[in-house]
């Protein structure tokens, strides 16, 4: 693999500025160092690779490194590994049509007949503790009636239902308000809301800072690249909390309609780990 020679980025409610050695995924580079990529990048495969004191990039090697793991949703089941898929209730999932070629890879969520029903993607339950420096970036959207009576959770948190997560640093769009969380035992802080609309393609950005002082969220429109929204919280941080990661979307209703679709979905931890 050919390294890389970019600056190491900063950027304001988005990227955190990234120490050496450790994991790069390609997601996680600033748009001018991604070639045609743009603001918003539609990434399949795992790293770049590792950056080195010199500010290149080469091949990851040992597993003290970090983590990165990623799904275009090419496919229901086993395609969307390590996220499990949860029904919820009388909720369902599709393969969504694709209608736009900078989207390859696109599931549905759906509700059923009965309240509350919706579909999860997610890691398995309690499966990781967050430490500083992991965040999560996907690529999502809300069909045309879909909001109506709908609940989304995304990031990292620990609900696969309409219940709010009792633990993770998160966003959730109820309707077309979506708005950051920290909670930590049911304990939240409340970002500043952002009004979303039905049928554009959304970005979102979470990432926790080192130690876990803080978390950061950003919002970006993927037809331009648009940074829409962002916040900072750094109060009720899940410290010492167990949590899982990934998307949840349900409806209050009881007429089967498609709530959400998602394209990409991925989980870093960019720091070193002892093990």
């Amino acid at each position: 693999m050919t390294a890389v020679r970019v600056p190491r980025p900063s950027v304001p409610g988005g990227y955190a500025p990234l120490d050496s050695g450790l994991l790069v995924p390609r997601a996680n580079l600033p748009a001018a160092s991604v070639a045609g990529r743009g603001a918003c990048p539609q990434l399949s495969g795992n790293v770049v690779g590792a950056l080195r004191g010199d500010g290149q990039w080469s091949a990851p090697g040992s597993p003290q490194r970090g983590v990165f793991v990623s799904t275009d949703m090419w496919n229901a089941g086993s395609g969307v590994a390590p996220w499990f898929e949860t029904t919820v209730s009388s909720g369902s999932r599709k393969s969504a049509g694709v209608d736009d070629s900078e989207h390859p890879g696109v599931l549905c969520a759906m509700c059923g007949t009965v309240a509350n029903g919706g579909f999860a993607w997610s890691l398995a339950y309690n499966r990781l503790m967050l430490g500083g420096r992991e965040s999560t970036d996907i690529i999502w959207r809300v069909p045309s009636g879909g909001s109506d009576g709908t609940t989304i959770h995304l990031g990292l948190h620990d609900s696969i239902s309409v219940s709010e997560p009792i633990d993770g640093c998160y966003v959730s769009v109820v309707g077309t308000t979506l708005t950051g969380y920290c909670a930590s035992n049911s304990t939240r802080t409340a970002s500043a809301p952002y009004t979303i609309s039905e049928g554009p393609w959304y970005r979102l950005h979470v990432e926790a800072a080192a130690a876990l002082a803080s978390a950061s969220y950003a919002l970006y429109t993927c037809a331009d690249g648009a940074l829409v929204w962002s916040a900072t919280i750094d109060s009720n941080l899940p410290v010492g909390r167990s949590l899982s990661h990934g998307v949840v979307a349900t409806n209050g209703g009881t007429t089967a309609k498609e709530l959400l679709d998602v394209d990409y979905v991925s989980l870093v931890i960019n720091r070193a780990l002892v093990r």
